[in-house]
């Protein structure tokens, strides 16, 4: 059955023709080092991601995953020169411009473009900007502090989640969340429990720590904890984190959708990137509501430090420092440098996809765009993929252009542009008239976003091959996998004659006549 969902995966891969290929890495719980392949393809309109299957991984380096994905390609008869696109994580060995894996494709393919995974790099800016400061860490330790000194104990984390209860009576309560690097969104939802009951929180660390029935252990511990959430930079970084992470988290679960354009996908990093660069002038805000929530309005004490006379030239002794104020010094060291590394380094993973976008961006333009413009970018287009597309792009281009223009209103609110493109040319039945313009949108289409669709996978293998089934055997896991993860496919298929089959395979009665 396995073997018929894949095989009708390669037929419907072989009919779109243009494909995009991402893979990704994981130890199974046998210990084996799990290569998984995703293909996404154009499938009834609209892009798909369909998984095909898990590879024991031969090696580590860029070239050794390669090969592998290539011996996979050739045994399945699948073209690589239609391979229109690559997408992996930002490891070296995956993303390196000489040695990574999608040089060694480039090199075979030349057509293969790489496109790093949109949400990997998300969640790379957020890990940056949170190690850029001191007080960043230190307010990380204290969200992950929180989250082990209740969890600990079901004692504890009861007192808690009653006290959240009392408050929520009728809604759904947040209780605290282990923080993981890769996974962002369990730090939007550890510093929303925070900011949402922040009071609750406060309540119940001041009678742990009053209480005579704990240990002196715990009721220290939780002494410290209540000075920490109760401080002024604790409430401010709540508050600030809560926006932002809370801007990361929705950013992050719209790049996961398999139908995400890349175009659509860059403008949601753009516009993140301007939320971010807004909030740099919302200090005063962020300062009187932290003010209120933690009832402190005192910073952190300036720590000034004497001048050293044996190491101090003599002519530098009498000279005057300029000495900020508490809230200066706070602002600059702990709120603007978090702000600017996050903007800095959303702008440098935004322009890792300018070459994409400046080849296919005229297609979101498409209805408002000038007739100069578009036969320039058709040119560009046809000179980078001249065995695909015809001189005629220009042509085709500008008579679609006039149809868009008559065709915007169809456009539904939840469809990208360039799917709405896609989809009237088959609806209209004018593929054999713009043909070049629906390959370019199919090669255009078919490039993947992020690697959502592979650690999906992941989670899939971790149900099937636990703890209690690390002798599976490879054929097991990878069969198992595509017929839980492509159901859809495999409820579609008639397999009357692959029981039919099986039937006389396993037939043990022998004809004597």
């Amino acid at each position: 059955m396995a073997k018929s969902v894949l095989n009708e995966i390669i037929t419907r891969l072989k009919i779109s023709k243009y494909y995009s290929v991402s893979v990704d890495s994981t130890p199974d719980e046998g210990h084996i080092d799990q290569l998984t392949v995703i293909f996404r393809y154009m499938e009834n309109l609209i892009p798909v991601e369909r998984f095909l299957t898990f590879l024991p991984n031969s090696g580590h380096t860029g070239k050794a995953i390669a090969e592998t994905l290539i011996h996979f390609l050739n045994e399945y008869n699948i073209d690589i020169k239609d391979c229109r696109g690559q997408s992996y994580d930002n490891a070296a060995n995956m993303s390196g411009k000489y040695n990574g894996m999608q040089a060694f494709i480039k090199r075979v393919n030349g057509y293969a473009i790489f496109v790093p995974c949109c949400g990997h790099s998300l969640n790379l800016v957020g890990k940056t900007a949170a190690n850029s400061c001191p007080t960043a860490i230190k307010f990380f330790d204290f969200v992950q502090n929180i989250y082990v000194f209740f969890t600990s104990s079901p004692s504890r984390y009861q007192i808690l989640t009653k006290k959240l209860s009392l408050k929520n009576s009728n809604t759904q309560f947040h209780v605290p969340k282990n923080l993981n690097d890769t996974r962002w969104s369990c730090r939007a939802d550890a510093t929303k429990a925070l900011v949402l009951g922040y009071n609750e929180f406060k309540e119940t660390l001041e009678y742990i720590s009053k209480d005579p029935e704990q240990k002196e252990v715990v009721k220290n511990e939780a002494n410290g904890l209540l000075k920490k959430i109760t401080s002024f930079e604790i409430a401010f970084y709540l508050l600030f984190w809560n926006d932002i992470l809370d801007r990361f988290n929705a950013t992050n679960h719209l790049l996961q959708n398999p139908k995400m354009v890349l175009q659509s996908a860059v403008t949601a990093l753009t516009s993140l990137k301007l939320f971010v660069q807004d909030k740099r002038n919302s200090f005063d805000d962020y300062e009187e509501t932290a003010k209120k929530m933690s009832g402190k309005t005192d910073y952190p004490e300036i720590r000034i430090r004497s001048q050293n006379v044996r190491l101090t030239p003599l002519e530098n002794r009498n000279q005057e420092t300029t000495q900020l104020s508490q809230r200066e010094k706070f602002r600059s060291e702990n709120f603007l440098p978090v702000i600017d590394q996050l903007y800095t380094s959303l702008t440098d993973r935004i322009k890792a996809y300018d070459i994409i976008c400046k080849r296919f961006g005229f297609f979101r333009k498409l209805g408002n765009i000038e007739p100069s413009e578009l036969l320039l970018s058709a040119t560009n287009l046809v000179n980078i993929y001249s065995e695909d597309l015809e001189a005629t792009l220009g042509n085709e281009l500008l008579q679609f252009n006039s149809l868009v223009n008559l065709r915007q209103k169809d456009c539904g609110k939840e469809e990208s542009w360039e799917l709405f493109l896609f989809r009237i040319l088959y609806e209209d039945n004018l593929k054999v008239t713009f043909p070049n313009v629906e390959i370019a949108l199919r090669m255009y289409l078919v490039l993947m976003v992020a690697n959502s669709s592979g650690e999906r996978s992941f989670s899939k293998m971790k149900l099937i091959k636990n703890r209690l089934r690390t002798t599976m055997t490879q054929d097991r896991l990878t069969n198992l996998t595509i017929l839980s993860i492509e159901s859809d496919i495999l409820r579609s298929l008639d397999f009357e004659h692959t029981i039919k089959q099986f039937s006389i395979n396993k037939s043990r009665k022998v004809c004597l006549l």
